[in-house]
């Protein structure tokens, strides 16, 4: 009897498939019932990986925010005392009888670059307003350009420190070490450093006094593995096209 049924129903199963029709009809059903679950399993594994991608990209913020907090504090205590350091430095020069205290004579800028050549100033006042040879010439009191190079009655030249053929002692900062500035014009100047040394991208040259002042600010490194030595140009912070006015130390 059992092996009776077994042969109708393998009959039957048999017949089924071979009709073109039923084939058709269970490969229909068949698709209706699994498309649901194959969309619903891709819809799935994209939300998890969306998740997934939020996750880390709100953790990598949360690392990174912490990460400036933590240069705000640093940056925040290291100049807490800046104003307080900066007063004591100022109060113990003048106990020691170095502060600035310089006096000056105030001209008007007669002509200058490119009108005048080989980076110099034509100034009004000359010798009849005390203008002396070779004193320094700053901008706002506090930036030395250059010094005077001629001196008339009424009028003087003044030569500027980035004239090609000027050379002065200076200081780089923050490297804190002496160095030879050449002037190249154009309101210029040419340093040569070891090539093995880092210079940092802020770096400015400085007069070498007990007041220092900034005569130029790094623009340029250029350096060949060949060489020994590393060029570094620094530009003058004063636009001498733009200059109306200087003060002449007396």
């Amino acid at each position: 009897m059992r092996i009776r049924t077994g042969i109708i129903i393998l009959v039957f199963l048999v017949l089924l498939f071979l009709i073109p029709s039923t084939r058709k009809g269970i490969r229909y059903t068949i698709e209706i019932i699994a498309t649901p679950f194959v969309y619903m399993t891709h819809g799935l594994g994209n939300w998890s990986y969306s998740q997934l991608q939020t996750l880390r990209f709100k953790s990598s913020l949360v690392a990174e925010n912490k990460n400036l907090n933590n240069e705000i504090v640093n940056l925040n205590a290291k100049f807490s005392n800046y104003d307080e350091l900066a007063q004591e430095n100022i109060n113990l020069k003048s106990i020691l009888g170095r502060a600035s205290g310089k006096q000056f004579i105030l001209a008007v800028v007669l002509t200058k670059p490119p009108v005048s050549l080989y980076d110099t100033l034509l100034i009004d006042g000359g010798s009849s307003a005390g203008i002396i040879s070779g004193a320094t010439v700053y901008v706002n009191g506090n930036v030395p350009i250059g010094t005077v190079s001629q001196v008339f009655s009424h009028s003087a030249v003044v030569q500027l420190y980035s004239a090609p053929s000027q050379k002065m002692d200076a200081r780089l900062d923050p490297a804190g070490i002496d160095v030879t500035l050449f002037g190249h014009g154009g309101g210029n100047f040419l340093i040569s450093v070891p090539h093995d040394m880092t210079v940092p991208e802020n770096s400015t040259v400085v007069s070498k006094e007990i007041n220092p002042h900034v005569l130029g600010n790094l623009q340029k490194v250029i350096s060949d593995p060949r060489d020994s030595s590393q060029t570094l140009i620094f530009s003058s912070p004063i636009n001498f096209n733009e200059l109306n006015f200087v003060e002449i130390e007396k």
